[in-house]
């Protein structure tokens, strides 16, 4: 966040799940929002999956768009709030937007494709997000929430809305296209706009576990290239160190 400014003002959040009452993380004082804005702080307790903490922090956040991070984020690219503000809006009233998707299926939940936004990095409408009413207690009702088959995606697109990836150059890349786009899974995802621990994984290991990983995301349709060794331990060692 510091590396890369967002594009434009928003209502910075700190959602703090499980930590002692009272305690606000020293990074909130270096938080750097456009118009030098304070984070607010929501404390939750430890209970349940990390996508309760979305819900709690939703139902007292009182704004039209949210956009939820996941410890694991790691910006990009200049410019990502406006690149994932202005997709959403381009897409319409009860849109879905993220930075990464895939069609992976989910066991035997769902067949494949399985288009699915992932719960990380994505924006999506107040309204839409505190009216799934899914049980978020586990790590499974969160895998079932992310891509089951009554997952956030499937909901948004019955419901008529549209969904879509962004990447890093701010285009909307709709899921037709999400195989050959460089982003999740996709290539050397060079395109990629918020990386977080699962990017990471498929950045750093052998090109076997890489052809595995892509084509569980896209099957047939999976863009494999080969990463050098050395630039896949600097990438790992960079992560750790906090330097990406």
């Amino acid at each position: 966040l510091r590396r890369y400014p967002a594009g434009m003002s928003y209502r910075p959040v700190l959602i703090q799940k499980g930590f002692a009452p009272g305690f606000v993380h020293p990074l909130t004082r270096t938080w750097p929002t456009p118009d030098g804005c304070a984070p607010e702080v929501v404390e939750i307790s430890d209970e349940g999956h990390g996508l309760t903490a979305f819900r709690k922090a939703a139902q007292v956040i009182d704004a039209p768009l949210l956009l939820f991070f996941t410890s694991y984020s790691r910006v990009l690219a200049s410019g990502w709030l406006s690149k994932l503000y202005s997709a959403a809006k381009s897409l319409g009233q009860g849109a879905l937007v993220g930075a990464t998707g895939s069609w992976e299926a989910l066991g035997g939940h769902t067949e494949f494709p399985n288009v699915t936004i992932r719960t990380n990095a994505f924006l999506i409408e107040r309204a839409s997000f505190l009216s799934f009413a899914q049980t978020l207690d586990t790590k499974r009702d969160g895998n079932l929430f992310e891509a089951g088959p009554d997952s956030m995606t499937r909901l948004i697109r019955a419901a008529g809305g549209r969904v879509a990836i962004v990447d890093r150059d701010g285009r909307v890349i709709e899921p037709d296209d999400w195989p050959e786009a460089g982003v999740f899974r996709s290539g050397n995802q060079e395109r990629l706009l918020v990386a977080d621990n699962r990017t990471l994984d498929y950045q750093c290991v052998s090109l076997r576990r890489r052809t595995r990983r892509a084509r569980l995301a896209f099957g047939d349709r999976a863009v494999i290239r080969s990463q050098n060794f050395i630039y896949r331990w600097w990438l790992a060692l960079a992560w750790r160190l906090g330097r990406m």
